[in-house]
């Protein structure tokens, strides 16, 4: 796998989202995120499809957050049912620049498509 150094930190290339889940009471938190390169000029933004058993539970095109010159930070939470230890799946994929400003810069989306896999956890409390 890829790897570039940007600014004293490490980066893989080539990798999807990672997710997580963090068990709650009767509940699961679940996140999903990336860490991709771009330019501040006609930027892309990514887009996350949750869903659960296979069925689309949400989809949304993602803010970013600059962690470097050209590196971006994009991240979708969602709360789980916690009675539903079943598999949620994050897939990510990337909108095309919506700011045409220079027509020497791509105007298509990436052909990216990864998604990683979560299985929905909650804690329970005997009182």
């Amino acid at each position: 796998m890829p790897e570039y150094r940007l600014n004293g930190l490490h980066y893989l290339t080539e990798t999807g989202p990672l997710c997580s889940c963090i068990p709650l009471d009767y509940a699961s938190n679940l996140s999903c995120n990336v860490t991709y390169a771009d330019s501040s000029i006609q930027p892309i933004y990514a887009i996350v499809t949750w869903k659960l058993n296979g069925a689309v539970l949400s989809t949304a095109t993602l803010p970013r957050k600059r962690n470097g010159p050209y590196v971006f930070y994009s991240e979708s939470t969602i709360i789980g049912d916690g009675g539903d230890p079943s598999r949620y799946t994050c897939e990510l994929t990337f909108a095309a620049p919506n700011n045409n400003q220079f027509p020497f810069v791509a105007t298509n989306a990436p052909e990216f498509n990864e998604s990683c896999d979560v299985d929905g956890e909650f804690q329970s409390f005997n009182p």
